[in-house]
Parts: C-alpha cells; sequence; structure tokens
C-alpha cells in the first residue's frame, strides 16, 4: 500500500548527513514506542495490519519462524553484539528481494533512511541488510510508516514491543530526531 502522508510531512526529517544519537538520549529510547507483546499473542495483534516491519535478528526471524513473513525486515547479523552463526542462512530467506546499506552503531545515515523509504514503496518483501548497526532503524521505520503498519522490535530485558499506534510512536520519535540533528 502507498502512503498517502503529505511530502511536507518528511520534508522536515530530510536527512542530508548521518545523524547521531547523543549520549543522554540512550535512556529515552530504553522506553518502548509502542505495546509489549507476548509471543505467543504477536499473530493475533498483527493480523489486521496491512503492513508489518521488524527490525533485528532475533524479531524478524522469530516472525518468520512463526509464519509471519514481514514486509520489511531490517538486520545486521548480529544478536546481542555478537554474529548470528548458523541463523543466517534462516535470515536469509526473509524478503524477495534486499537492500544493502552501511548503518554505523548509534547513526542513522541518510543511506538507511533512503532504504526504509524505498522498501515501504516496494511491491514485493524486503530485507534491509545493515553493515553495521540497525538498533536505531526503529526510528525512521515509525517515522515513514504508512497507515495500518505494525512494527516490530525487540527491546532488550523487556521483550518484543509492536508499534501500532503510529501517530503518538510518531511524537516520541519526532523529538528524539529534533534532538538527533
Amino acid at each position: 500500500m502507498v502512503s498517502t502522508r503529505s511530502r511536507s510531512d518528511n520534508d522536515f526529517f530530510e536527512l542530508k548527513e548521518a545523524v547521531g544519537l547523543p549520549k543522554d538520549l540512550r535512556d529515552e529510547l530504553k522506553n518502548p514506542l509502542g505495546e509489549v507483546v507476548d509471543e505467543n499473542h504477536l499473530k493475533d495483534t498483527l493480523a489486521e495490519v496491512e503492513k508489518i516491519v521488524s527490525v533485528g535478528d532475533q524479531c524478524s526471524l522469530s516472525l518468520f519462524e512463526m509464519g509471519i513473513e514481514p514486509d520489511i525486515a531490517i538486520v545486521d547479523f548480529r544478536v546481542k553484539r555478537g554474529d548470528v552463526g548458523e541463523k543466517r542462512a534462516r535470515i536469509q530467506k526473509i524478503g524477495q528481494s534486499v537492500i544493502n546499506v552501511k548503518n554505523p552503531a548509534g547513526v542513522i545515515t541518510k543511506e538507511l533512511w533512503e532504504a526504509v523509504e524505498k522498501a515501504y514503496s516496494a511491491d514485493k518483501k524486503v530485507r534491509i541488510e545493515v553493515q553495521g548497526e540497525e538498533d536505531l532503524a526503529t526510528l525512521p521505520c515509525v517515522w515513514l510508516a504508512p497507515k495500518n503498519t505494525a512494527i516490530v522490535y525487540g527491546l532488550p530485558g523487556i521483550g518484543l514491543v509492536v508499534v501500532l499506534d503510529r501517530h503518538k510512536a510518531r511524537k516520541k520519535v519526532k523529538d528524539v530526531l529534533i534532538k538527533m540533528k
């Protein structure tokens, strides 16, 4: 589905260069942008959405192995700072096309932002493979999300977070993006 948001909405955050996460914002991002959902209730939670986006290797793989193939999966082949090992081959089965990007830790690059934008407009399922780190990819995923999109990501020590209320989440994301500029 093509997003119907106004172009001016995105122009405000059109990235001309990479933006970094200041240390004082790290604690702010430890709070979930959506609802923490038990894996057993994930299918029910996602049943009515048109697009599903997963951020993170374990999150993407968990969805895929439940029979839910995300429309967009963003991975870096690392879980808790370690290589995914034998899970790599299973993760590489997710998606029908691949976009490769470079994105250092603690940063959102223009390349990552544009890859998310391109993936949202694709007519097939996309896996974005990040060389570096995908942890902050949730921010452009929420900001650029069309209506009726669910963004699913893991929050260490808390669980899976599902962002369904895009307006509420976008307010939080906007605050963070402004501080990152």
